[in-house]
């Protein structure tokens, strides 16, 4: 009886996991949290643990993990053991899952602490256009440019770009020449900055999950203070200007208009 309920035990902790895994990929609610090229690991790895307890569950197993009168795992037999693993594997998971704000606020970004320097940034100093490498460095550069050398354009007419393209620019002239002169669009979110007519716009930029997340952003310099709050998605149209001292380049967007805007799809830039 006692390994009965234990064997059972062990089979919900896979089949909670398991289930914990494909309800986040399902609900999208993993694209908060992990870069696109792992996300389909996620449903299988869920898909598997499920299958896998289930059949954990379904199946008759001995009282005895070994033959050999020498066996060191007997505890897998004992309900308190696969409760203890049940609590801590499982349940701890779903808790996570169930309280999980599934966004960045004002403090971890703070916490965090802000990438403002292009050359942080993986493929920065390397970008070329029409370079075949850069193809797999992630939309914020190979969408910089389409194939005909132009920046891509947004219904209203405008260049419409990422905060990240901004922060290449400063780095990569050919990216700083194109944008130069052009009405451009950024989506990002909103944080005040030390005078009343500036800000950060700031994005989210991930390499693998949310665990190595860190907030990017560029100075947005406006005629009046905005009336926005902090980490409200804004859509700002201006111009990029860029300044070199000391042989940095850095970018500063004057903006002509900024208007409270929803979330893109992908709420992350990606590497």
């Amino acid at each position: 009886m006692r390994a009965k309920v234990s064997n059972a035990l062990n089979g919900l902790t896979l089949v909670g996991l398991g289930s914990v895994f494909v309800i986040f990929y399902l609900s999208g609610r993993i694209d908060r949290y992990l870069n696109p090229l792992f996300r389909p690991l996620v449903l299988f790895a869920g898909a598997g643990a499920i299958i896998a307890g289930l059949v954990y569950l379904l199946t008759t197993h001995s009282g005895q993990c070994c033959i050999d009168g020498d066996c060191v795992h007997r505890h897998i037999n004992r309900p308190a053991w696969s409760l203890t693993f049940f609590g801590v594997i499982c349940l701890s998971v779903l808790a996570g899952a169930m309280l999980s704000k599934d966004a960045f606020d004002q403090q971890i970004v703070a916490n965090r602490g802000f990438i403002e320097d292009a050359t942080k940034l993986p493929g920065g100093p390397s970008f070329r256009p029409g370079d075949p490498q850069n193809q797999a460095m992630g939309t914020h550069i190979k969408e910089a440019l389409s194939d005909s050398g132009d920046l891509p354009i947004a219904e209203d007419g405008n260049a419409e770009l990422e905060v990240t393209d901004l922060l290449y620019a400063e780095t990569q002239e050919p990216l700083r020449k194109t944008i130069l002169g052009k009405t451009v669009e950024v989506v990002g979110q909103f944080i005040s900055g030390d005078a009343p007519g500036r800000f950060k716009l700031v994005r989210i930029f991930m390499w693998c999950c949310a665990a190595d997340a860190r907030p990017v952003y560029v100075p947005v310099e406006i005629s009046g203070p905005p009336d926005v709050s902090d980490m409200a998605w804004v859509r700002v149209i201006g111009t990029a200007e860029f300044s070199t001292n000391d042989g940095h380049t850095r970018v500063l967007l004057k903006a002509s208009d900024i208007e409270v805007s929803d979330p893109p799809a992908e709420a992350m830039l990606f590497n």
